[in-house]
């Protein structure tokens, strides 16, 4: 006679291509799968029951695919084969697909598309879950990390060319 007093556990595994975890958050570009594993030495597991958005629960089949972008809330929990319960487990769940938006600002002398010699050009860019990075090219020269205001004074007399883009935390690129 073995006594089980003991509710199982269930452990909730991500597989995304791009992405980040930020406390119980987890943020992804593209399709998250999430995988759902009860674990019960005792008794073993009966039933694994998952609720997306506080829908009702249901039994959990397979796989639970996340591809749309928005906020979801994963809630689960398992029932072992002697009647156990464990508290349910939550996840966060945000599909982010939007790439950033990056705008480029003169600070200085200008008039229409001619800016002075001393004049700098910044980046600001924008994104609902936060920019990892941007980058500016002038006259199609290779990308490189924008990190402060940069300066057009050695730069030609003429016409040039400027270039940028911004990627999010979850790595889309604008």
């Amino acid at each position: 006679l073995f006594v089980d007093g003991k509710p199982p556990v269930t452990s909730a595994t991500f597989s995304a291509a791009k992405g980040f975890q930020r406390d119980n958050t987890l943020f992804i570009s593209g399709a998250a799968i999430v995988e759902l594993k009860g674990f019960d030495p005792s008794s073993g597991v009966n039933t694994i029951f998952h609720s997306i958005n506080k829908s009702p629960f249901e039994t959990y089949k397979k796989p639970l695919v996340f591809d749309k972008e928005g906020e979801y809330l994963l809630s689960f929990y398992a029932i072992d084969n002697v009647g156990n319960k464990e508290d349910e487990g939550q996840r966060n769940i945000v599909v982010d697909n939007t790439p950033p938006v990056t705008t480029m600002s003169i600070e200085g002398p200008q008039h229409n598309d001619v800016i002075a010699a001393t004049s700098q050009f910044t980046f600001q860019a924008t994104d609902a879950n936060g920019v990892k990075e941007t980058f500016f090219s002038v006259n199609n020269a290779n990308f490189s990390r924008y990190s402060r205001a940069v300066g057009v004074k050695n730069l030609p007399e003429g016409e040039h060319t400027i270039s940028w883009y911004s990627v999010d935390m979850v790595g889309n690129q604008e």
